[in-house]
Parts: structure tokens; sequence; C-alpha cells
């Protein structure tokens, strides 16, 4: 007697996106797209295939969506992030690492379990703080940890003065290799990919009580004043103490020049 042997091929699991919204469904798509993640469109009266295993929807929408795991559309990027940890099967991961270049608008990249789910060009060393907290909220994990480069120092300091409080871990990393090498298309690119070899790079940690207050060099002061004499097309120089409050974050070099003007 034979044996009739069959194969049968399964789908693998997939992700589904079931949303009238069109603007909610183009920003699902873009961020899906983006990570090279297949997925599959739904209408809202398609009866959803079984190898779907996590859809994706509107808050408005998701009591019809007839479906066991169901990820309500918050923003595109936690969305996506949230349907793949549902998708791998992880209530958790177990590291988030996030990792911060400081510079006046310092690159900050999250991790999750070593991988990238997240780069963040922040408009200043204290808009770090907002894009952490964001991590530590929509990144669940059994341990946090944020690692700072050492550069910088008066924007490094910033930003550890802005993270005191945060129920995080925090690491000083020895930035010298962590520069990314060239082919970047813009600083923003640049401080991103630096702050994710920031992230995968074990550094010392940091004592919260030890972070002293945010005191300028001489230099930097100086710098600042130049960069106020380019601003005005060698109109004035800022004084000391207005580079003082552009250095500390107290202003910005366009403030600190009207200042300036107006004591001339």
């Amino acid at each position: 007697m034979g044996i009739h042997a069959e194969i049968l091929t399964k789908p693998l699991k997939s992700l589904g996106v079931q949303t009238s919204d069109f603007s909610v469904y183009y920003d699902l798509v873009q961020a899906l797209r983006s990570r090279g993640v297949p997925f599959i469109p739904l209408d809202a009266d398609d009866e959803i295939p079984l190898h779907v295993a996590v859809v994706l929807t509107t808050a408005a929408e998701a009591p019809r969506v007839t479906h066991g795991r169901v990820v309500v559309y918050t923003t595109p990027e936690s969305s996506v992030e949230e349907a793949l940890r549902l998708l791998e099967g992880h209530e958790a991961f177990r590291q988030c690492v996030i990792g911060v270049d400081p510079g006046e608008r310092p690159g900050v990249a999250v991790l999750a379990d070593g991988k990238v789910v997240r780069l963040i060009h922040a408009a200043s060393p204290e808009a770090v703080r907002p894009a952490v907290e964001s991590a530590l909220s929509e990144c669940p994990a059994g341990r946090f940890l944020v690692r700072i480069g050492n550069g910088a120092p008066t924007h490094r300091d910033r930003i550890l003065r802005a993270l005191i409080g945060l129920e995080a871990a925090m690491e000083l990393v020895d930035e010298t290799r962590s520069t990314p090498p060239s082919g970047y298309h813009g600083s923003a690119e640049r401080d991103t990919a630096a702050a994710t070899n920031i992230a995968l790079t074990p550094g010392a940690a940091i004592d919260p009580a030890s972070v002293g207050p945010v005191v300028p060099t001489a230099g930097e002061l100086r710098d600042i004043q130049r960069k106020s004499r380019l601003a005005s097309r060698g109109r004035f120089t800022i004084g000391r103490d207005l580079a003082l409050g552009v250095a500390l974050g107290e202003m910005t070099l366009e403030q600190a020049l009207s200042r300036q003007g107006q004591r001339a």
C-alpha cells in the first residue's frame, strides 16, 4: 500500500490594517513600509484571514473588529511597534536602551532588545526628556537604560540635569568611536546614527546625585559670541551674560540678539 504524503504550506503570521480613516491608513502604511513590514489591507466588512495575527485599527472602529488581537492607533511608530511586539509573541521586552548623542539638537535612538525601534532628532538638550519619557511609556520592558555620550560637555550636562528623576539607569559613554562614517545625509541622520552607536556601547554608571550645575567654558561662550556676530552680519556681538543664557538654554541666540539690539 502506498503512502500519500501531502505537504501543506502554512502562511506566515501577518499584520492587518483595517480602517476607513484614510489619514490613519496612510500613516500606518508609511510606517510599515519604512520598516519593510508586510501587511494586509482590510475593508471594514472583510472577513479577517486566519493567518492575520494582529489587526491595526482606530479607537472608533475597534469595537467592530472581530479579532482577538487588536492594536488601537495612537501614533504610527508606537502603533506599529506594539503590533510587531504582539506578532512576535512578546508581552514585554527584556531591556530598552536609549542612546543620546549630545549637541544643540541631540540625536536619540531607542533600542528594544537590541533592535532600533525609534530615532529622534530632539530640538534641544531639554527636549531629550520628553523623548525619553515617551520611550519609557511606549516600550514595555523589564529594564530601562539611558546611555549618554560624553562629548559636548555643556549640552551633555544640560541633558543629564533634564533627565534627573526618571525611572531609568544612566550611563556615560565614551563616544570616541560613536561618530558614524561619511555617507549620511544631513545632521539628523548623523546624530541619530551616533546615538545608535552610543546605545550599543557600555558606559560608566551615573549617580544622579553627582550631577552638578551646568558650567559652560570660556571657549563655549566665545563661540556663541562669534555666532552672534555672524548672525547679525557684524552689527554687534552679544554680551557675555547673554552668551551664558544661550549656553544654559535659557534663551535662543535670536532672543539674545534681540536683547542686545535693545541695549544698543
